[in-house]
């Protein structure tokens, strides 16, 4: 089920930002390196979240600092949190589908 976007998140300062990283970054989740897919749609496997990497209660001055944002994958957005920088963190394993051998 997708996130609601919170206050911080429906600006167009963050949506202008936000498309431009997915515009110039690697479609790659910075922490555990899974494919992103920039189709996707909030909650849909493979989708783009941007992270923090000082997170914004620590340093909200950076909240719009490019040099502090990454490109994500839900499970590892979910698992760093809001954890302090440099705190190390386990991914959520991730649920993708399972491939098969026959067509159902």
């Amino acid at each position: 089920m997708p996130r609601p976007t919170t206050p911080r998140t429906a600006t167009t300062q963050w949506k202008r930002i936000r498309t431009r990283l997915i515009h110039t970054r690697t479609h790659q989740c910075h922490h555990c390196g899974t494919a992103l897919d920039p189709k996707a749609k909030r909650g849909e496997p493979g989708a783009i979240e941007i992270d923090h990497l000082i997170p914004y209660v620590e340093r909200p001055d950076l909240a719009h600092d490019p040099n502090n944002l990454v490109l994500s994958c839900r499970p590892c957005n979910l698992a760093k949190g809001g954890k302090p920088h440099g705190q190390p963190f386990q991914p959520r394993a991730h649920t993708l589908p399972l491939p098969t051998s026959q067509q159902w």
